[in-house]
C-alpha cells in the first residue's frame, strides 16, 4: 500500500514534482508519494525524534511534538497545497521585487521543513533563502540534516528554535512568510497568535500564507440540499494591526478579536431535528492553491450540529470563541474553544 520507493535525493526530487503538479491527479498516488515521502524522510532524520513525544503550550494553542508534526506529511491535500502554494508565490515574489535571494520565513517547520524542501529543487542557488523556525530544537537539529542529505544546505540561511507567537525579527523584513500550526476550525494549534505575531513582519507587498482561512456556515436540510448562512472568522495576516501593541500580542485584544457573536440569517424558517448547523473551514494557501471544505480531515474538517430553534425561526445566533481546546454546542448556539 505505502510507497516507500524513495531511496535518493534525485528519487525525492520525482516525487516533489508530482506532488507540486496542481490540483488534478489520482487520490491514490498523491497518498502512496505523501507516504513515501514521510518514511524517507524519517530515514534520514534516524532516532532523532523519539527524543521529544509530548507537545508544548504556546501562546494560543498547543505546539505538536516533533514526531506529531512529522506525520502531518501524510495528509496529502495539505501537503500539495501548502507546497504548491509556496511555490507560486516564491515565483511572484521574484516577479515583484529585485531583491535576491526571496527571503522566506517557514514559522513551526517541523523537523522535515517540509513545504521548503520540496520546493527547493525547483529554484536556482541565490534566488531564495529559507529561514527555518520552530519551537523545538529536535526539529531544528533534523531539518539541518534533511537540508544537508538532500543538498539544500545553501538554501537554508538560518535555523533558528524560536517560539513564532513571540518572535521579532531583527534585520530585513522577510518576503514571504509561511506557517500551517492549525486544525479544522482554528482549533488547538496556536495558527492565529502566530499570523497576529509575525503577520506585520513582512515587507510591504510581500505574502503571508496561508493568505485566508476562513471560518463560514451553512444549513443542510434533510435531503442534502446546502444553503449558506454567512462567514463567522477570517483571519488574514490583518490581524496582526488589531492586537499587536508595542511589537507584541496584547492578550486582551486578542481575545475580543477571537470572541465572535453573530446573528445569522436563514433564507426560510429552520426544521428543528431535520436541520443541521455545518460549520466549514476554507483555506487560501495561495492563489488557486486552496484546501476546500473536507479535503483535508487535520485542517477541513466540517462539523455538524442539530438546530434547535428558538425565538426567530429564520435566525441563527452564533458564539464563536477561539481561544484554547475544546468544542461544543447547546442547541443552535455554536461556541469553540481553542
Amino acid at each position: 500500500m505505502f510507497d516507500e520507493g524513495i531511496k535518493d535525493r534525485e528519487g525525492f526530487e520525482k516525487v516533489a514534482q508530482r506532488v507540486l503538479g496542481g490540483a488534478g491527479g489520482n487520490a491514490d498516488e498523491l497518498r502512496r508519494d505523501c507516504c513515501g515521502l514521510y518514511y524517507y524522510l524519517n530515514s534520514i532524520v534516524g532516532d532523532d525524534l523519539k527524543s521529544v513525544r509530548d507537545s508544548e503550550d504556546v501562546l494560543g494553542g498547543i505546539a505538536l511534538s516533533p514526531t506529531g508534526a512529522s506525520m502531518c506529511v501524510m495528509d496529502g491535500e495539505r501537503t500539495r497545497s501548502f507546497a504548491r502554494g509556496l511555490c507560486l508565490a516564491i515565483n511572484k515574489a521574484k516577479e515583484m521585487f529585485s531583491e535576491r535571494p526571496i527571503r522566506v520565513l517557514y514559522a513551526g517547520c517541523g523537523p522535515f521543513a517540509l513545504f521548503a524542501t520540496l520546493v527547493a529543487p525547483f529554484f536556482k542557488d541565490g534566488e531564495v533563502e529559507f529561514v527555518a523556525m520552530d519551537v523545538y530544537q529536535v526539529s531544528i537539529n533534523c531539518v539541518r540534516k534533511v537540508a544537508d542529505c538532500l543538498g539544500q544546505a545553501g538554501k537554508f540561511g538560518r535555523f533558528l528554535c524560536e517560539d513564532a507567537t513571540r518572535y521579532r525579527h531583527e534585520g530585513p523584513k522577510f518576503h514571504i512568510i509561511i506557517t500551517e500550526a492549525m486544525r479544522s476550525l482554528l482549533q488547538s494549534e496556536p495558527q492565529v497568535a502566530i499570523t497576529a505575531n509575525l503577520g506585520d513582519q513582512v515587507v510591504d507587498g510581500g505574502f503571508f500564507l496561508p493568505e485566508e482561512v476562513k471560518i463560514f456556515a451553512e444549513i443542510e436540510s434533510q435531503n442534502g440540499k446546502l444553503e449558506a448562512l454567512g462567514d463567522i472568522f477570517t483571519l488574514t495576516k490583518d490581524i496582526s494591526v488589531r492586537v499587536k501593541r508595542d511589537g507584541a500580542i496584547d492578550r486582551g485584544e486578542l481575545w475580543r478579536v477571537l470572541d465572535v457573536r453573530r446573528q445569522l440569517q436563514a433564507g426560510r424558517p429552520l426544521d428543528r431535528g431535520m436541520d443541521q448547523i455545518l460549520i466549514h473551514t476554507r483555506v487560501k494557501v495561495f492563489e488557486d492553491a486552496v484546501l476546500l471544505p473536507g479535503s483535508s480531515d487535520g485542517l477541513t474538517k466540517t462539523y455538524k450540529y442539530p438546530v434547535d430553534s428558538y425565538g426567530d425561526e429564520k435566525s441563527v445566533y452564533v458564539s464563536f470563541t477561539i481561544t484554547m481546546g475544546n468544542l461544543w454546542v447547546q442547541g443552535a448556539d455554536v461556541r469553540c474553544y481553542y
